[in-house]
């Protein structure tokens, strides 16, 4: 059963939005499913850091585009969302940075499982469904 499931994620009100959390959600499947191999001995562990990476990289880029929009509209609570989102790049950042050094899959693991899940419906039913309802009512 993957982590994410594209059906169970909250919805916001601008399919482009969507179509990035989709592929979010397709990220974070993936790498739980290597971590699965690589739990089980069918794959090398140094598989991980391509996907990691990858997943860095789209969520960088997630970002960018998302706050270059809000910024663009005047959104109110940018400085808020904007927050969050150094916030977990930080932590996302970490994570890798510790999985480099130490080469534990565990707290990826984590990370993976639980945190990031658990983060991310969050911040799709409330942040983003807010600022998505603002870039659609303003047009931007």
């Amino acid at each position: 059963m993957p982590v994410l499931e594209r059906s169970r994620i909250p919805l916001v009100a601008l399919e482009d939005m969507n179509a990035v959390h989709y592929e979010e959600v397709d990220l974070i499947n993936q790498i739980d499913a290597l971590l699965t191999r690589i739990e089980s001995g069918a794959a090398e562990a140094d598989e991980l850091d391509a996907l990691l990476n990858a997943l860095q990289d789209h969520m960088i880029e997630h970002f960018r585009s998302e706050e270059a929009r809000m910024e663009a509209s005047g959104f109110p609570p940018y400085p808020i969302h904007k927050g969050e989102h150094d916030r977990v790049l930080l932590e996302l950042g970490g994570l890798i940075d510790r999985w480099k050094r130490e080469r534990d899959t565990a707290p990826v693991s984590r990370y993976i499982r639980e945190t990031f899940p658990i983060w991310f419906e969050q911040h799709l039913g409330t942040m983003d469904a807010v600022t998505a309802d603002f870039l659609a009512r303003t047009g931007a």
